[in-house]
C-alpha cells in the first residue's frame, strides 16, 4: 500500500479509509501469519517485505505442499487435479477453512478487511462474515 507516501501532515486524508484483502492483514497476530513473517525473516533476515501479495503466495504454496503430500509419488496432472478437488476444510489457522471441489477451485471467499487510522496505520478490522 503506498498510500502513506502521498500523506498529508495531519493523516487525514487516510484516516477511516477501509481496504479489502483476499488474506488477512500480514501484521496481525493470527498465528498463520506470524508463522509467514518468521518464515520471511529467516529466508532474508527480516519481515521489511511482508505484504499481501507475498502472504497469498505463501498460503496458496502451504495448499501446494498439503496437495503433495497427500497425493503421494505416482502424479499425473489428472491425479493432481483431482486431489486439490477432493481438499476440503483445510484448516491453516486463518479463521475460516479453506477447500476445493470439482465445481470450486477457489480455496477461499473470503475477504478481510483493515482500517486506516489517522496517523494512516492499518489496524484489524473484526471479523463481520459470520
Amino acid at each position: 500500500v503506498l498510500i502513506k507516501d502521498s500523506v498529508t501532515a495531519s493523516g487525514a486524508i487516510c484516516e477511516g479509509v477501509i481496504i479489502s484483502n483476499v488474506v488477512p492483514y500480514f501484521q496481525s497476530g493470527n498465528a498463520t501469519v506470524s508463522e509467514y513473517r518468521e518464515h520471511l525473516a529467516s529466508a532474508f533476515g527480516s519481515e521489511k517485505s511482508a505484504g499481501y501479495a507475498s502472504l497469498e503466495g505463501y498460503l496458496a504454496a502451504k495448499l501446494l505442499v498439503e496437495a503433495f503430500e497427500r497425493h503421494g509419488p505416482d502424479i499425473t496432472t489428472d491425479s493432481f487435479v483431482a486431489t486439490l478437488e477432493e481438499m476440503k476444510d483445510i484448516d491453516f489457522g486463518l479463521g475460516k477453512l479453506l477447500g476445493f471441489s470439482r465445481s470450486d477451485h477457489q480455496a477461499s471467499n473470503q475477504v478481510w478487511g483493515v482500517q486506516f487510522d489517522n496517523e494512516c496505520t492499518m489496524v484489524d478490522l473484526p471479523d463481520i462474515s459470520d
